[in-house]
């Protein structure tokens, strides 16, 4: 989430729309993601749940009882405002940036 942030400011600071010209995902779940503008989408651990299944096997194995060779545990998209579904084809260029966000982009340059 952290550089995920600094990937916000960076895009700030050269003109780009989060999430109009670039959407950003960061992954930890962390409070960092409550606090950037615009709030940060995460893909967060699911750590509660992580630390009840590790203690649960660590329980079995100090029982000597055979525990899974594998865990698997899902985490979670939490969806916030610095992602956006994917545009339509711009119009533009190698650059894929149509006309409009870049008439966007340069009137944000200008003030």
């Amino acid at each position: 989430d952290l550089q995920a942030a600094g990937l916000l400011a960076a895009a700030h600071q050269r003109g780009l729309l989060v999430p109009g010209d670039l959407s950003v995902v960061g992954s930890d779940g962390s409070v960092v993601a409550t606090m950037t503008a615009p709030a940060l989408t995460t893909v967060a651990a699911p750590l509660d749940e992580l630390a009840r299944t590790a203690h649960r096997l660590l329980r079995s194995l100090v029982a000597g009882e055979e525990v899974p060779p594998h865990t698997t545990l899902l985490p979670e998209l939490v969806a916030r405002s610095s992602t956006a579904a994917p545009h339509g084809p711009s119009g533009g260029g190698a650059s894929g940036v149509g006309p409009e966000r870049e008439a966007r982009r340069s009137e944000r340059r200008s003030m």
